[in-house]
């Protein structure tokens, strides 16, 4: 898959995941504020027999990892016209045996619902997220990516989301614990009524079978002026297989 048909494929999917939790906020009711205080979604606790548990450590066999980061901003106006706006796009190839990356800022590429690849800038795994992964393990990567992104709440701590499963089959874990990701999203975000806010993962069987976190998301949806806004942050590591493969072949 070429790297602009991937990220296509990633706005699909970030748009909806948006769309998914835009119908779910608007079932709850809404929460006047005007501090920066989330509203955690009404979802049924879990049983244990409910819960998939999520393995990080099967990231500890791959070489290759791909990280996708976005976070976009969508404001609804009083007429029902609907403005989109890419915060954030970065997108990074990482070869965790040699400790180099391939990263893109693709943040200036995304006009409306297409996408101008030549837009993109160069930059560094470290420079756009803080940290070296060098000294990492996998596993340790991706635990320190989830801790600089502020999604730190327990992924065991969840609710399962019965609701977005009978509609799409998804398992969407919903998570308890307040994560620093709401706040990040809402910094220096002045509005009249904070409508909710939620952060989850979508879990995966990986090729053997192990259940792994496909991606994360953090949402919040505040009223500000009659507009309706939705922050949104979608977050993936992945195991680039197919570099994988060509390695294994070439060696």
């Amino acid at each position: 898959m070429t790297k602009e048909r991937l990220m296509i494929f990633t706005i699909a999917i970030a748009v909806t995941v948006g769309a998914i939790f835009c119908w779910y906020f608007y079932r709850n009711k809404p929460i006047t504020h005007k501090e920066t205080v989330p509203a955690i979604l009404e979802t049924e606790d879990v049983n244990e027999d409910m819960v998939d548990p999520i393995e990080l450590d099967s990231f500890d066999v791959a070489r290759y990892l791909t990280v996708e980061k976005v976070v976009r901003t969508q404001t609804e106006m009083e007429d029902g016209t609907v403005e989109t706006q890419y915060d954030s796009y970065l997108l990074s190839d990482i070869d965790m045996k040699n400790g180099v990356d391939e990263t893109m800022d693709y943040s200036d590429a995304s006009v409306g619902d297409g996408f101008e690849i030549e837009q993109g800038r160069v930059t560094s795994f470290k420079s756009e997220f803080g940290f070296d992964y060098k000294e990492l393990d996998e596993t340790g990567f991706y635990e320190k990516l989830l801790s600089v992104t502020g999604i730190n709440g327990s992924l065991d701590n969840v609710s399962f989301d019965e609701d977005t499963n009978e509609l799409t089959g998804q398992k969407i874990y919903v998570l308890n614990d307040k994560c620093d990701v709401i706040d990040n999203l809402m910094m220096n975000v002045s509005y009249d009524e904070l409508l909710s806010s939620a952060v989850s993962y979508q879990a995966k069987e990986d090729v053997d079978g192990v259940i792994i976190p496909d991606y994360f998301t953090a949402v919040v949806q505040y009223r500000v002026n009659e507009m309706k806004v939705t922050k949104n942050l979608f977050l993936q590591v992945t195991i680039n297989t197919e570099t994988e493969v060509l390695d294994e072949v070439e060696e």
